[in-house]
């Protein structure tokens, strides 16, 4: 083991009462970084964070929790060299805007810190509830733990309500049951770890939103180093055992817009007109020519660009669109195609035009008539948003034969807002 990696390994702090309090060499590791920071290659991470149960906390003096555990794991996997310190929130920001550090986790996006640092792939997801005990959900007393992430964004979005902030979990969950604040606020699955202590007491909830939390890095540092933030995201797949699923109430909630709503639009006879159309077109492509088409169009053959354009242009691509922007932010992409898979339209350009060999396709028109396939939760780091891919299969009018399907993709947190009914 080199001596960075030994240092690393050492290089972790925690603060308490506002005091860092520093373990044993952890100084002098932090100093020897800073004059190994020109000479070493790569340059020491300096990290900072604070006290964030379950993700960072204070175990027999030391810093752990998931996220460091997370954070260990990749820079073992990226051989990277990296320092942790602790300080509040307010000057961890300020100290990596001022290049004083290099980044900061675990953090929900946080718009303040993109004009000096980018946000990593997620390695957690949260589901927020709101927890109360009255009938209806009342907002202008709530209990949060003190420093946590959602504590930060109650900040942000809930500036005058009245907040009484508490050290721990159990405390906060205590606050609820003897009626000191109207409700609390935290990660659904965190909450179900600790209502034993509601002792049967009915608690009402009501979906907030999603938070994936990740890791800040500088981009003073990035820029130092352009390759890394790509190989830390292709790293968290190795180091994140899963992110959250669908839940029950959320698969049932798919279920139920997939057949109140989209059947609404998707046995449209314009939809079933173009699909029946593009099976005759495609009935010929031969297997080279579907991989043509799963390559995306900057690699798609002259020879098989007419049929492209043709599908794109078409005013069944139209028609989806208008039906995404109608759906007032719940679909996010509405793809419809044919028996081999190939795209018929679609509401905005996709990355390929085969959906062969995709479980969309294998599970619903391969499945019959009928076939439903609720695809778990995906997160669009370009959007920012948590979207399911809801699959159906699409049947003829005339004698209900299966002629192909169609995936939408349900912006999940505008689905639980909109149509999801409290403690349902």
């Amino acid at each position: 083991m080199n001596i960075l990696k030994r240092l690393r390994l050492s290089a972790i702090t925690y603060n308490r009462g506002h005091l860092d309090i520093m373990v044993k060499f952890t100084l002098m590791a932090w100093l020897l970084f800073g004059s190994l920071h020109a000479n070493s290659n790569p340059a020491t991470l300096r990290l900072y964070t604070n006290i964030s149960p379950p993700y960072q906390e204070i175990q027999n003096n030391q810093l752990a929790g998931s996220s460091v555990e997370i954070l260990a794991c990749l820079m073992e996997t990226l051989d990277w060299p990296y320092a942790v310190q602790t300080a509040p929130w307010k000057r961890v920001y300020s100290r990596v805007r001022a290049g004083e550090a290099d980044g900061f986790f675990t953090s929900l996006p946080f718009p303040q810190a993109n004009d000096f640092a980018a946000l990593s792939s997620p390695a957690a997801l949260e589901k927020w509830y709101w927890f109360y005990t009255s009938p209806e959900l009342v907002k202008d007393k709530v209990g949060i733990v003190r420093g946590a992430t959602v504590d930060l964004w109650l900040q942000a979005a809930y500036p005058t309500i009245k907040v009484q902030r508490v050290n721990t979990l159990d405390q906060l969950v205590k606050l609820l049951i003897k009626g000191r604040v109207n409700s609390i606020l935290m990660d659904k699955q965190t909450f179900e770890n600790v209502q034993k202590q509601t002792l049967g007491k009915e608690i009402n909830s009501q979906f907030e939103k999603y938070s994936p939390l990740g890791f800040y890095f500088s981009k003073a540092y990035l820029a130092n180093h352009p390759d890394f933030l790509d190989a830390f995201n292709q790293a968290l797949p190795r180091c994140v055992s899963s992110l959250p699923t669908l839940s029950n109430t959320e698969r049932v909630l798919m279920e139920r817009i997939a057949t109140e709503k989209i059947s609404e639009w998707v046995n449209n006879p314009q939809v079933i007109r173009a699909v029946e159309q593009s099976n005759q077109r495609t009935s010929s492509l031969t297997d080279a020519n579907l991989a043509d088409l799963n390559s995306g169009l900057q690699k798609i053959p002259t020879r098989l660009q007419a049929k492209v354009d043709s599908m794109i242009n078409s005013e069944l691509s139209d028609y989806l669109e208008e039906i995404a922007a109608n759906s007032a932010g719940l679909y996010l992409e509405i793809i419809v195609f044919d028996a081999r898979g190939v795209n018929v339209g679609q509401s905005q350009p996709t990355s390929d035009y085969w959906q062969g060999d995709e479980a969309k396709y294998s599970q619903t028109y391969l499945q019959g008539n009928g076939a439903m396939f609720i695809d778990d939760i995906n997160y669009d780091a370009s959007t920012r948003n948590f979207l399911v891919q809801v699959s159906l299969t699409i049947s003829s009018a005339a004698n209900d034969n299966p002629i192909g399907g169609v995936t939408i993709g349900i912006d999940i947190e505008k689905a639980l807002m909109t149509y999801y009914s409290p403690n349902e």
